[in-house]
């Protein structure tokens, strides 16, 4: 890492290309400096499409940090920052100028469990931490996607036992296994069991199409199909792995069981490409695959914005295979390519054969699909793409006198964001369907929600005070739980999509309290280690107070 950053500050050097810094201070949750906390700067490309930046360091007596970078990047990082027994915080800025920034750490909480059945000296990571309920905590989520910080993991002991300190509490973190290779969604508790998916062995190999003769040093992908809707909490949850032929173009990996793809990947100047295959593994088996490879076809073209028709450079594009000639299904599952950017709007992808569906593909932004239909070696000049950003529609908020009131704001997508002390937010929305925009007040006491689409211009949104519910959480022997998770879900009349509004920890005395929206069906759900128990969905008036027992 120190000898590509010494070489590209010489080369920004020696084109004239100024440096910057980012720099700032970190500070503990009552405000004061935290000494010597250790500092990552990450900032990953979009689609993995692009140079990667990982630099770390430590602060000073003072709390201070500093990096510098040979030159400015059109890319947004995240630097995080973690003190052991202070916590962990971080933040994201544009790496387009030098940038000062402060770094507030959370109230540390620890995630800790044991997997079963027992497997030591295993390697987890978290790769992204993001408030439990929406409205819980101003925290802007951060997802990992290759990087690995060493202050984000742990290693099982003998026992198959591990502990994450320092995390904050109220958050979902998203913690990645080396080995089987999957990934967990978990809330920041202690105690927790995670069970580990049987697998199975994919024993392949690699050879050319035409001849037969195999391919070495050939990057082979393997990602499962995942079912999008299951709830994924506390689940193991197969990921994408990457391996590597060797000289007799042979590869093995041992996978969870279930469904997998595998194919070679076009990225880049692929010289060889791949159709993909669907495996279906059972637990234990051991399963051999051909993978055949070909010379990929090229597709190139532009994207424009459909007003202007001009074009616009910053923009990727997703090649979703819709039709195999292995696979004739007329939707092929999940298998898609992000082409690598050129010069003036344009873009090239080296795909296989079969029927592709061209789109942008970054966020915030939509587009009309291109379709088209590829043969090994040809080159095909596709159609313009047009694209446009999501309609942005003005948001206000009132309270329940219906003057204008600071609120927090979240929707049935995930995203979270605030008004200005005037009411007013601008909300992006995309234009095939409707949202579920949600807002209360700073205090979580006033409520009101709505649905936007694209045709709007805007929306008003009046605050109504919320319905007091409240509980206890006991045990089995009916003695009250102190520390259990308890979550408020809320299903709304305009949309049955489930969203999670709060959370929090019971007191010394197992009791909790929540104000929550009056014109939503309410549930109740607790965890505490590997104790669970819900609710049903009622109207929050028919709560009163609750007993819950975790058995």
């Amino acid at each position: 890492m120190l000898n590509w950053f010494v070489l590209m500050l010489a080369q920004s050097f020696a084109m004239g290309v100024q440096p910057i810094t980012v720099s700032g201070e970190v500070l503990s949750l009552e405000g004061e400096p935290v000494p010597l906390a250790q500092v990552a700067l990450v900032a990953e490309p979009p689609f993995g499409k692009g140079e990667t930046v990982y630099l770390q360091t430590r602060c000073n007596e003072r709390g201070q940090f500093r990096f510098q970078l040979p030159r400015p990047m059109n890319m947004a990082a995240f630097v995080l920052a973690r003190q052991k027994g202070y916590g962990l915080g971080w933040t994201k800025i544009a790496l387009t100028n030098s940038a000062k920034c402060v770094i507030r750490l959370n109230r540390p909480a620890i995630l800790s469990g044991k997997l079963f059945p027992p497997s030591p000296q295993r390697c987890l990571t978290v790769k992204s931490l993001r408030p439990l309920g929406l409205f819980n905590l101003k925290l802007l989520p951060f997802q990992l996607r290759d990087v690995s910080l060493d202050f984000l993991q742990a290693q099982t002991d003998e026992n198959g036992n591990f502990a994450l300190n320092d995390l904050p509490e109220n958050c979902v973190a998203i913690l990645e296994l080396n080995e089987p290779p999957c990934r967990f969604e978990l809330p920041i508790l202690e105690g927790l069991t995670l069970t580990l998916p049987p697998t199975c062995l994919i024993v392949g190999r690699v050879v050319r199409r035409s001849d037969g003769e195999p391919l070495e040093k050939s990057e082979v992908v393997l990602k499962p199909v995942a079912n999008l809707h299951e709830n994924s909490l506390l689940k193991a949850t197969p990921i994408e792995i990457r391996t590597f032929t060797d000289a007799k173009g042979q590869f093995q990996a041992n996978v969870p069981e279930g469904e997998w793809l595998i194919w070679l990947p076009a990225k880049g100047d692929a010289e060889w490409v791949s159709i993909p295959q669907v495996l279906k593994l059972k637990a234990n088996e051991v399963k051999t695959v051909t993978v055949q490879a070909q010379r990929p076809a090229i597709v190139r073209g532009w994207v424009a914005d459909v007003k202007t028709r001009f074009p616009i450079t910053s923009l990727f594009v997703h090649a979703q295979l819709i039709k195999s000639a292995n696979y004739p299904s007329p939707k092929f599952p999940i298998f898609s390519e992000v082409a690598q950017q050129l010069p003036e709007g344009a873009y090239e992808l080296r795909l296989p054969d079969g029927v592709w569906e061209l789109k942008v593909a970054d966020e915030g932004w939509e587009s009309e699909s291109v379709v088209a239909e590829l043969v090994e070696g040809a080159v095909l000049e596709a159609p313009w793409i047009f694209v446009r950003p999501f309609a942005k529609v003005k948001v206000f908020v009132a309270d329940e006198h219906g003057r204008p009131t600071k609120a927090l704001l979240a929707d049935s997508d995930g995203k979270i964001g605030e008004t200005d002390e005037k009411g007013f937010a601008e909300w992006q929305v995309p234009s095939e369907r409707k949202i579920l925009l949600v807002a209360s007040s700073i205090d979580r006491n006033f409520w009101a929600s709505m649905s936007l689409t694209a045709e709007q211009s805007e929306g008003m949104l009046k605050l109504r005070e919320g319905v007091k519910i409240s509980g206890i959480v006991v045990n089995a022997s009916g003695q009250t739980e102190a520390d259990a998770l308890v979550t408020l879900l809320a299903k709304f009349q305009s949309q049955n999509q489930a969203i999670c509004l709060l959370s929090e920890r019971t007191s010394f005395n197992g009791r909790f309290q929540f104000t929550v929206p009056s014109d939503a069906s309410i549930q109740l759900q607790v965890l505490k280690g590997g104790k669970f128990v819900q609710t049903g969905w009622v109207a929050p008036q028919s709560f009163g107070f609750v007993k819950l027992v975790l058995k």
